[in-house]
C-alpha cells in the first residue's frame, strides 16, 4: 500500500529540490549541469514509482491490462534517474573539493582557525554524504541495467545474479544507514529544542 503513494511524496522532493537548486551556488557548467542532474533524477523518479502504482493496481485488478508491458519502461526512467543522481553527487564532489582548495587558499585573515575546522569538517561529512547517494545508486543501477537486459544487447553477456544480489544488498544497507542516521539527527535536533525551551522557564 506504501507503493501507492512514493510518486507522490516525489512530487513533493520535486519541489523541495527546485528550492534547493535555487539556494546552492554553481558557477558555469558545473552549476547548469548539477541544475539538470538534480531535477531530472527527480522527474524520473517520480516517473517511475507512477508507473509502479498502475503496476500495482495492474495486478490488484483495480485497472485491466498487462503490468508486464510496464516494466521496461519503468526500469528505463529509474536507471535514467540513477544516473543522472551519480552525475549530480560527482558534481558536488568535485565542488566539495574546489571549496575546501579554496578555503585553505584563501583564508585565514576573516577566520579563526575554530572556524576554518569547522567549516572543513562540515565539509567532510557532507563529501561523506555523496558517497553513500553514489554506492547506494551504482547498486540500483546493476539491477536496474540487467532487468533492460543491457549487458545483454552491449557485451553479449548477463550480470551474475550473485553480482545483482550484492548491488540490491549494498543500496538497501546505504538506505538503512541513510534513514538511521536522519532519524538520530531529528531526535537530537527535537532534544536540543526542549533544552532551549526549559532555559526560559
Amino acid at each position: 500500500m506504501m507503493r501507492l503513494f512514493e510518486s507522490i511524496r516525489e512530487l513533493h522532493k520535486i519541489n523541495i529540490t527546485w528550492q534547493k537548486i535555487r539556494s546552492q551556488q554553481f558557477t558555469g557548467t558545473n552549476r547548469k549541469i548539477a541544475k539538470l542532474t538534480l531535477i531530472l533524477s527527480r522527474i524520473c523518479f517520480c516517473l517511475f514509482w507512477a508507473l509502479d502504482n498502475v503496476k500495482v493496481l495492474l495486478l490488484t485488478g483495480f485497472l485491466k491490462g498487462n503490468p508486464r508491458r510496464l516494466s521496461k519502461p519503468s526500469f528505463f526512467v529509474w536507471l535514467l534517474g540513477l544516473v543522472s543522481s551519480i552525475v549530480h553527487n560527482v558534481m558536488l564532489l568535485r565542488l566539495s573539493y574546489k571549496n575546501e582548495a579554496d578555503l585553505k587558499n584563501t583564508v585565514v585573515s576573516n577566520k579563526t582557525p575554530k572556524q576554518v575546522l569547522q567549516i572543513l569538517k562540515e565539509s567532510s561529512n557532507q563529501r561523506f554524504k555523496i558517497m553513500l547517494n553514489i554506492i547506494r545508486n551504482v547498486g540500483d543501477s546493476i539491477i536496474a541495467t540487467q532487468q533492460l537486459g543491457l549487458p545483454r544487447k552491449i557485451l553479449n553477456i548477463d550480470i551474475n545474479y550473485g553480482v545483482i544480489a550484492c548491488g540490491g544488498f549494498v543500496s538497501s544497507q546505504v538506505g538503512l544507514y541513510q534513514i538511521y542516521t536522519k532519524i538520530q539527527r531529528l531526535e537530537s535536533e527535537s532534544q536540543e529544542q526542549s533544552l532551549s525551551g526549559l532555559n526560559y522557564i
